[in-house]
């Protein structure tokens, strides 16, 4: 069988301001392109996911659960403003794999909406040191990508 292509960041029009495809007919465009799966992340919410997996699966669609987050590292906004730059959320997509992952999915997005009262222009969640402040949730992350952006940044 030949490979096919399964889109990971798809845009709803759950997805405030940047998108505007109602479920429905989104997976009657994607069946009608031959997508044996799709990944619908709007952006820090997954309120279409009901819908997402009651069509998906009527139109030969394998649904794939997620969100696209914005995330903060104060350490790489702390180097970025040193040199003059302006600091924005990076955005990083999180795909659901199982119960577990769609209950770990929800507590970071309820982390975006009800965390840090700064960042109100934009949902977020912020990177942090385990320890640094009791109480509030922390992304765990792999130690090599955050030294690699935290590298990069120096370097700009």
């Amino acid at each position: 069988m030949e490979p096919q292509f399964i889109h990971l960041r798809v845009h709803s029009a759950y997805s405030l301001l940047e998108g505007a495809m109602k479920i429905p007919a989104l997976m009657s465009r994607a069946a009608a392109m031959g997508f044996p799966a799709m990944a619908v992340t709007d952006t820090a919410n997954m309120f279409g996911a009901k819908a997402f997996s009651d069509y998906a699966p009527k139109n030969g669609i394998k649904p794939i659960l997620g969100t696209q987050m914005y995330i903060r590292n104060s350490d790489a906004d702390d180097v970025l403003k040193s040199k003059g730059r302006t600091v924005e959320p990076d955005k990083i997509v999180l795909l659901v794999k199982n119960a577990e992952g769609y209950a770990n999915v929800t507590k970071l997005m309820k982390i975006a909406y009800l965390g840090e009262k700064n960042f109100a222009e934009k949902p977020q969640i912020r990177l942090l040191d385990k320890g640094t402040e009791p109480g509030e949730k922390e992304l765990e992350e792999n130690p090599r990508s955050r030294s690699a952006r935290l590298r990069s940044a120096e370097k700009l």
